[in-house]
């Protein structure tokens, strides 16, 4: 298992440095990337710049499980917080690229928009009432900007939070899974797996205690799942850029 999990790890940090090798993920206007950038128009994130965070964040992780790994005396509760990191933004990605129809991946990518866009402005907002580290503060004009960019970009849609992408993420990722397996069990088993991951680990992430309740011999499995989950959004966005 676990040097299935090393090769598996290899593989996303190899579709990441194809990534990171291309000038722009929109340079190709015929690419389906650039295609649903060119239709989600501004936002305050635009979407290179949100799903390459979310790659970067996803890929450092996986590299740092790889190497915990490998090391004697490393703490389950760290590979936890890691698994937590990679997992959350190779969710955003599937969630965002992985519907068959592009108006899917559309509305998904919208929303993924929203999301960010209203984490964006929180932070905007708080920074204004900074009084010592003036630095900080944003530049006049900066937050209405960026509220005029996020009602553009949302047509009405609500946010979505983690736990419910999360959730919509398994059942894209699932959809995949009925494709080869049609009697179903792998989606539910999928998307279960996703959701006893994240309240763990959140759990781990926030300092609680009750985590630990649970077997430590499931974290192996765990760990299975988060870096199969980020391969498998490494390799969506590397074929919807190159596409």
């Amino acid at each position: 298992m676990a040097g299935q999990l090393m090769s598996t790890i290899g593989h996303a940090i190899e579709l990441h440095e194809r990534l990171l090798s291309m000038t722009s993920w929109t340079s190709n206007p015929s690419s389906a990337f650039s295609r649903l950038a060119n239709q989600l128009g501004d936002a305050p994130v635009e979407l290179e710049r949100s799903l390459g965070a979310a790659a970067v964040i996803a890929r450092t992780s996986l590299e740092m499980i790889g190497k915990a790994l490998g090391e004697h005396g490393t703490y389950a509760v760290s590979l936890a917080i890691l698994g937590r990191a990679a997992l959350i933004p190779s969710g955003r990605i599937i969630y965002a690229l992985g519907p068959h129809n592009e108006a899917d991946q559309l509305e998904n990518c919208r929303r993924v928009l929203i999301q960010e866009g209203m984490s964006y402005i929180r932070a905007l907002d708080g920074g204004a009432a900074y009084q010592e580290l003036v630095r900080l503060r944003p530049m006049e004009g900066l937050v209405d900007e960026a509220r005029t960019q996020l009602s553009q970009v949302s047509r009405g849609n609500q946010p979505m939070g983690e736990q419910r992408m999360l959730q919509r993420m398994a059942d894209v990722v699932g959809d995949l899974l009925v494709s080869q397996q049609p009697e179903g069990a792998a989606r539910v088993g999928y998307r279960e797996h996703v959701n006893a991951i994240f309240h763990f680990y959140s759990g781990f992430a926030h300092g609680y205690g009750w985590p630990t309740l649970r077997p430590q011999a499931e974290l192996v499995a765990d760990l299975g799942i988060v870096g199969s989950t980020g391969l498998l959004a490494l390799d969506l966005l590397h074929r919807r850029v190159g596409s």
